[in-house]
């Protein structure tokens, strides 16, 4: 508290710090003496969390490309979430996470349909650029949408290793292929796998005797 110019994430944390002490020990004298100190503090925080939030949530007017969006809802999301965290009891906020959800979810399902048709018609690294932003989505939704990418993770880069098989780019396919078992293990990708392996020893072999 004495230190003169704090940065806003030491504000929070010293703010968050109090609240979580005063609610395992509402009774504490020296809790409650702290609390009173940094009420003031805390109250400006929450204020100034709504506020960057609403700033933040003014710029989606200004975008059509649903990347972009994303990216402006997950800002104003940390700034909702922030603002719970102090007042776990904020209606404002609470309300704007709510819709802020349903907005998420409507993008992560047209950037989801966007990867499948990339994928069917074998660009690569249209689906790949895709999956990131799909993924941080996710995060905020806690997970609803894991199983889905982890079938476009499998099947994205099962598609890639195998055409890069075709191109004889061993590394590259060995590379993909042990991504996609990570993201889900089946027999065809194992099959893969050794396939791999194989063609790259007999090109290894063949190559030896050129030499």
């Amino acid at each position: 508290l004495k230190k003169q110019k704090r940065l806003e994430k030491e504000d929070f944390t010293l703010a968050f710090a109090v609240r979580r002490a005063y609610e395992l020990d509402p009774e504490n004298s020296e809790v409650l003496a702290l609390k009173e100190k940094t009420d003031t503090l805390t109250n400006d925080l929450i204020e100034s969390f709504l506020e960057q939030a609403e700033t933040e949530l003014e710029k989606i007017e200004e975008e059509d490309s649903p990347l972009k969006k994303s990216k402006i809802y997950i800002n104003a999301m940390n700034k909702y979430l922030k603002t719970l965290q102090l007042d776990p009891e904020n209606n404002s906020a609470l309300t704007q996470n709510e819709a802020i959800k349903s907005e998420l979810e409507y993008i992560i399902n047209d950037l989801l349909n966007s990867a499948k048709d990339s994928l069917s018609k074998g660009d690569f690294k249209g689906t790949n650029s895709l999956v990131k932003p799909c993924s941080e989505i996710d995060k905020i939704l806690y997970g609803k949408y894991k199983d889905a990418l982890a079938e476009l993770l499998y099947e994205l880069h099962y598609k890639w290793a195998a055409a890069l098989l075709k191109k004889k780019d061993y590394k590259g396919a060995s590379s993909k292929i042990k991504t996609a078992i990570r993201a889900k293990h089946t027999k065809e990708a194992n099959e893969l796998k050794k396939k791999i392996s194989r063609v790259k020893k007999e090109s290894d072999f063949a190559k030896s005797f050129k030499k």
